[in-house]
């Protein structure tokens, strides 16, 4: 499953970081481990007012419920204030975010709650998977039952066969 990540670092002073940058998610059907996150857009992640974006591949989590952000302490001034994280299924569009607002010192993981913001093409999209299935069903009964009467057919033509042959 490919899941988009958006994370903002706050405007203030000192809000952005030089250190590596770590999330974890956590769905209804599924868990992801924490990943080290880079923007392949930027050079410089993480810094003040910035939005820093990039791509994650994993199973399919479901509704993302949960997840960990945190810093590992490392580089100058580590201490890091990101204002929200925000998450996009690329496959059916649903969106997630997940407010911060405060500063997160190293290697303490911040617990993030996720709420749907967009519920995307979800609900169409079950509807087809359930409307294709449904179909397959219908059409698996229908051969099922056309095999059975080409057989009840068969069997018919081999009793009139017999009894045509008890009557010579």
């Amino acid at each position: 499953m490919h899941y988009r990540w958006d994370i903002k670092t706050a405007s203030t002073w000192y809000a952005g970081t030089d250190a590596n940058i770590f999330l974890s998610l956590r769905g209804d059907k599924a868990a992801m481990q924490e990943v080290e996150l880079n923007d392949p857009d930027t050079v410089n992640d993480w810094e003040k007012g910035d939005t820093n974006h990039g791509a994650i591949e994993t199973a399919e989590l479901g509704n993302i419920q949960t997840g960990t952000l945190r810093q590992d302490g490392s580089g100058a001034s580590p201490d890091w204030t990101p204002e929200y994280v925000r998450i996009t299924n690329d496959e059916d569009g649903r969106v997630w975010l997940a407010p911060v607002g405060v500063e997160l010192k190293g290697n303490q993981p911040f617990r993030l709650v996720f709420k749907l913001e967009d519920a995307g093409q979800f609900e169409q999209i079950q509807r087809q998977k359930k409307e294709a299935a449904e179909k397959a069903k219908r059409e698996a009964d229908e051969a099922a039952s056309k095999a059975d009467e080409e057989q009840a057919d068969r069997e018919a033509e081999e009793a009139e066969r017999k009894m045509r042959k008890e009557l010579e």
